[in-house]
């Protein structure tokens, strides 16, 4: 039957449709099971205009036997839609989105289920269906009062939806918005009013500046329009910690790139370089973690943790997008968009600057540890300018916190940036003997004289 098959499919090619038919039934005579026969054969006769009933059968015998080939489903949906039956064709082009994340026939899906809902829309009695004058009424008394800044938010995030398609013909499937309280609040606890608003300030400008981009890179463009390519509150895979926004495509090589967007709506006029790298004084407070230090933590994690980045070999790269500019300087920015290469030719410093990559460390730090981590160089950076002041730092933290982490990262970069201030002492409890430390008992003699580690 492979060999009937095989010459059906060629000829169907050659547009000899009647020899193709021939071809394929000859096939289906030979091995009825054979999936693959019975789907062209059926979707020849539902596109040529052949009998639609033989193309109904043998489609939904290729569907029992192939459920996870998309081309299935399509030729039923096709058909279905052919011969007006729009609930069915509706499912079909469904189980064709399920089953085709990308591609053509995925874009061919989603307009034939846009031809369908447009369709029962217009059928209705009088031309409107009442369960959307409904909605309508609905929406227009939920917006009552909203400014255009917030209807715009909320605007956004729909569009973003609907790139992933909206079942228009089912009022019992609910989708939940971040931008308005919740299912998605109730389960992440990720949707109260600061973070309301949060998104309310910063999403309707990070539309603004990709709208703008699109229209002035062509590239970009089709990166931002094509489906699945923009993750909004993107929680990082086996941590606590949530991306912004991430934007998803190819590079200019071709190679699968995120770009994660820390989005901050702050007023930074009144903001300071901190005491160390990472930190930063802001609102009074000395140790405030940097955004760009914060954001990097989450790309360097996707590069090392990430299933879809090492399996794809994936680019990440990651800014902060200040929504609310305070202060600007038009001169540097000129200059810094036609600014050249230069290289620095002292090859110790480049060397220098090669064993500080983070390449090669064991962990990667997120959030609140890389705040720490950057408190810890500070007192250390202290210590060396005052050689005669000695400096203890405790690490506290649950089970499973990353102190061990911290601790490695510490340990790498204090050999490497502060060799020359002398000995620098690390030493690790265990529970029982933190829990005695904590009491003021002595340790015992077995433990008393246990040994430390030195750097």
């Amino acid at each position: 039957s492979h060999g009937w098959t095989a010459l059906g499919v060629a000829k169907a090619r050659t547009r000899d449709v009647a020899g193709a038919v021939t071809a394929l039934r000859r096939a289906v005579e030979i091995d009825p099971e054979d999936g693959y026969a019975r789907k062209n054969l059926g979707g020849l006769l539902a596109e040529t205009g052949g009998d639609a009933s033989e193309a109904l059968g043998h489609l939904t015998e290729a569907a029992r036997r192939l459920p996870q080939d998309p081309q299935v489903w399509f030729a039923l949906g096709r058909l279905a839609e052919k011969s007006d039956r729009t609930g069915d064709a509706d499912n079909a082009y469904r189980r064709v989105i399920e089953l085709s994340p990308k591609g053509p026939m995925l874009e061919a899906a989603e307009k034939g289920r846009s031809r369908i809902a447009q369709q029962v829309f217009r059928e209705r009695k009088a031309g409107l269906r009442p369960d959307a004058l409904a909605y309508c009424q609905g929406a227009l008394e939920h917006f009552k009062g909203k400014t255009q800044g917030q209807i715009r938010q909320v605007a956004f995030e729909i569009a973003v939806l609907g790139m992933k398609g909206l079942d228009v013909n089912s009022p019992a499937t609910k989708y939940s918005l971040r931008t308005l309280p919740g299912e998605f609040s109730e389960k992440t606890g990720r949707g109260g009013h600061q973070e309301q608003d949060s998104w309310r300030n910063s999403l309707p400008p990070l539309a603004d500046v990709l709208e703008r981009a699109r229209a002035a890179h062509r590239l970009l463009g089709e990166v931002h329009l094509s489906l699945g390519n923009l993750a909004l509150e993107y929680r990082l895979p086996a941590a606590n910690a949530w991306c912004d926004a991430v934007l998803l495509g190819k590079n200019r090589t071709g190679q699968p790139q995120a770009l994660i967007v820390e989005l901050k709506h702050w007023n930074t006029s009144g903001d300071e370089p901190g005491p160390y790298e990472a930190l930063m004084l802001r609102d009074g407070d000395p140790e405030a973690h940097h955004p760009s230090d914060q954001v990097r933590g989450y790309t360097l994690y996707c590069r090392k943790f990430h299933s879809a980045v090492l399996e794809q070999q994936a680019a990440v790269d990651g800014c902060v997008y200040f929504t609310r500019l305070t202060s600007g300087h038009p001169d540097f920015a000129a200059s810094f968009a036609k600014g050249r290469y230069v290289q620095d030719r002292n090859l110790p410093r480049q060397v220098a600057a090669s064993l500080k990559s983070s390449d090669a460390r064991p962990f990667v730090l997120l959030d609140e540890q890389r705040r720490g981590f950057a408190v810890c160089l500070r007192v250390l950076e202290q210590v060396r300018q005052r050689k005669d002041r000695r400096q203890v730092v405790i690490v506290q933290g649950l089970p499973g916190s990353g102190k061990s982490a911290l601790a490695a990262n510490l340990w790498i970069e204090s050999a490497e940036r502060f060799a020359e201030a002398g000995n620098i002492v690390f030493v690790t409890m265990s529970p029982r003997r933190a829990a005695r430390a904590r009491t003021g008992n002595r340790p015992s003699r077995s433990t008393r004289n246990a040994p430390r580690l030195d750097s």
